[in-house]
């Protein structure tokens, strides 16, 4: 196996060094490590080699023999969704704690956390926060389907929200003190938030009139019209919850389409 480039590092600070300056722009490498209590020249603990990779978003994987005392350790910058074990996790917050951690490795940790969908149990403690602040909505997409259904009938990976443009400063300001953080802002078509805890939620801005009617930008400078027959609610998890009807429903997967 082809251990190149390979770097016989003495002390993990030149390790470090190499990271900082290549971390983001090479695609792996080589470390010369040792396992044993004994040193070795031209090689770095490798626990020392796991906690550096950690600070900058990186892992090992392949180990190989180099020779007596010494392995060849691969490393490479983690990708996306990749598994965090509980010893790496307990690594990261001590390193963290020491002051370690770099903006990429904090990256790295945070897409591997990252909820990637929306259960019940995030879906009703979303909608108890909207009621809260009083903000008029409706939920929309995948949710909205099954809130008409009365149950559960698939994963979601978002919530989908319509909801009174007026209320943006008082929603946006609410949701982000809870703990969102706004990933896209597409306005004045839609947001696009997530939580570390409940997952992603959009939050589409409608313009809401007095006899029940509404609309939204389109992104092209126009307005997509919606009659107040698209605005109703149904009982799910024994509430009743603002949704878009099935008419609403049908409407918008075909403009989506």
């Amino acid at each position: 196996m082809d251990t190149t480039p390979l770097f016989e590092f003495s002390d993990r600070s030149e390790l470090r060094q190499w990271l900082e300056e290549n971390h983001g722009t090479t695609p792996f490498c080589w470390v010369a490590t040792t396992r044993g209590k004994e040193p070795r020249r031209g090689a770095i603990p490798y626990p020392e080699v796991v906690e550096e990779c950690l600070c900058f978003g990186w892992i090992d994987s392949t180990v190989k023999r180099l020779d007596e005392g010494r392995q060849a350790q691969r490393i490479s910058p983690r990708k996306k969704g990749s598994t965090w074990t509980i010893l790496n996790t307990t690594r990261f917050k001590d390193l963290e704690e020491r002051g370690l951690v770099t903006e990429a490795g904090w990256k790295a940790f945070r897409e591997a956390r990252k909820k990637e969908f929306v259960a019940e149990r995030d879906l009703l403690k979303i909608l108890r926060q909207l009621d809260g602040l009083g903000v008029r909505y409706w939920v929309d997409g995948g949710w909205g389907v099954d809130i008409l259904a009365g149950r559960r009938t698939r994963r979601h990976r978002d919530l989908d929200i319509d909801y009174d443009s007026r209320e943006t400063g008082k929603m946006l300001s609410s949701l982000k003190e809870a703990g969102f953080v706004v990933e896209k802002d597409m306005t004045p078509v839609r947001m696009e938030l997530h939580h570390q805890e409940l997952g992603y939620l959009d939050i589409y801005p409608f313009e809401l009139f007095p006899d029940g009617s509404a609309r939204q930008a389109d992104g092209k400078g126009s307005w997509f019209e919606f009659t107040p027959d698209l605005f109703g609610s149904a009982v799910f998890a024994g509430r009743t919850i603002p949704c878009i009807t099935v008419k609403g429903q049908r409407l918008f997967h075909t403009r989506l389409h």
